[in-house]
């Protein structure tokens, strides 16, 4: 049965905040920047505050000031705010951690040169899909135009630019090596490089619809790829060739996998072809018509479906048991594997979820096509949702990619915007703004 909604506030900063914070540090003249909260409530209106950055003249240290609405305090060293707002408003109590990106880089716009006029600047090239290698040293993203990059995490700077897509490429991965990437592309291609050379040993072919996702099976021996075809296609990656086809009839927008050894509601046939011993997998595809499956990659036995009325954007595995799933409509459902069953809801806004990445079995981080980037802290005990952080640098634009390194709290995150950005969340769970009903 479905569950009754979390609601949490959606909160927006204005995103050259730490700009602000560095020109007082350096001036000693106060600035400000704006705080916007909306609730998804009729009842509770909108909150549009601001903060003040002051230096004391005694001991040039930074201060907060929040004015009427909002209580809010500096931690300089790793550029996060702590916000709430004051017991004098009509809000429910909640307080928050505003977070900065430690990297940001610049957007690869084009530009050249015109006849009439002495320059034109396109638009930046949208990003579509980050990820980190397993190491945490590297950063690689895939964007319009067949633009793949690999950038250094600590800093930002170009390590390799890696062509041959003619499509816009829609995922990349790493390898368990960190040496070898995996793309996917709506040129109908899936290709896999070296990072160290930039070559493109194999190009993988088949698929008749855009490949939207990928994922490597047996330490790189074989990989999954998914389409919007319909299919999921396991390939030989020494040949190229495919070796098995997963038909599941709806178009697929993203997948997941879960090692069997984590989950085992049945029993299996001695000799999967397409796992070892100690890597069976279970794959999760998130369908456009709403459905999210749950099929064994090997015996390609149906496991689990769960249902709900908008198409399914992204996925993530949290744990043994637990799903979460971002749809069309803003919702983020929570589902139990085992029954299929609804266990906890949120919604943060009405436009599209479009990541949704696991952290650990009890922190989620959620992007939307309205530029919100925010980690959400939840407990299956207690029922308890909590905004978290707000992760900021991004002007509104939405958030097409994000990867997370959960041992260290680490996520990237990237989107039409055409930036690389890198924060900083820590291993642990903080207090956060708790979800109304």
């Amino acid at each position: 049965m479905p569950t009754e909604t979390h609601f949490l506030p959606s909160i927006t900063v204005q995103a050259d905040w730490p700009a602000v914070v560095a020109d007082v540090a350096s001036s000693g003249k106060p600035e400000s920047f704006w705080v916007s909260i909306y609730y998804n409530s009729a009842i509770v209106e909108s909150l549009h505050g601001s903060i003040t950055v002051r230096r004391k003249y005694t001991t040039n240290d930074l201060y907060l000031e929040g004015g009427e609405e909002l209580d809010a305090t500096l931690d300089k060293d790793r550029m996060t705010l702590r916000v709430s707002i004051k017991d004098t408003r009509k809000w429910p109590a909640m307080a928050w951690t505003v977070v900065a990106p430690r990297v940001s880089t610049a957007a690869p716009a084009a530009g050249r040169n015109d006849e009439k006029l002495d320059f034109v600047r396109l638009p930046p090239t949208a990003i579509n899909a980050v990820d980190l290698s397993p190491s945490g040293e590297l950063i690689a993203y895939g964007a319009d135009r067949g633009l793949i990059r690999v950038l250094d995490a600590q800093d930002g700077s170009m390590r390799r630019e890696l062509e041959g897509h003619v499509g816009d490429v829609l995922r990349v991965r790493f390898f368990p090596s960190g040496q070898v990437l995996l793309s996917t592309s709506n040129d109908l291609t899936a290709r896999i490089w070296s990072v160290l050379d930039g070559s493109c040993p194999r190009v993988l072919k088949g698929h008749t619809g855009r490949i939207t996702d990928c994922h490597m099976l047996l330490r790189g021996k074989r990989v999954i790829t998914t389409s919007r075809d319909g299919t999921a296609k396991i390939w030989e990656c020494a040949s190229a060739e495919c070796k098995c086809n997963l038909w599941l009839r709806d178009p697929i927008n993203e997948m997941a996998l879960l090692k069997m050894a984590t989950y085992d509601p049945t029993r299996y046939h001695e000799d999967p072809i397409n796992a070892s011993d100690e890597d069976l997998y279970l794959g999760i595809f998130a369908c456009d018509s709403g459905l999210v499956k749950g099929v064994h990659l090997s015996t390609q036995e149906a496991l689990f479906e769960c249902s709900y009325p908008c198409p399914a954007n992204t996925v993530a595995v949290l744990d043994g048991t637990t799903l979460a799933v971002g749809y069309e409509d803003g919702a983020v459902i929570f589902w139990d594997m085992h029954t299929g069953q609804e266990v906890a809801s949120l919604q943060a806004s009405k436009t599209a979820v479009l990541q949704v990445r696991a952290l650990d079995a009890r922190r989620i981080v959620i992007a939307s096509a309205d530029g919100l980037l925010f980690a959400v802290g939840w407990d299956r005990c207690d029922e308890k949702v909590a905004l978290e952080s707000v992760l900021t640098g991004n002007d509104l634009d939405p958030v097409y990619g994000v990867a997370v390194h959960g041992g260290c709290g680490r996520v990237v995150a990237a989107g039409r915007d055409g930036n690389v950005r890198a924060y900083e969340l820590g291993a642990g769970p903080v207090a956060g703004a708790t979800a109304a009903h």
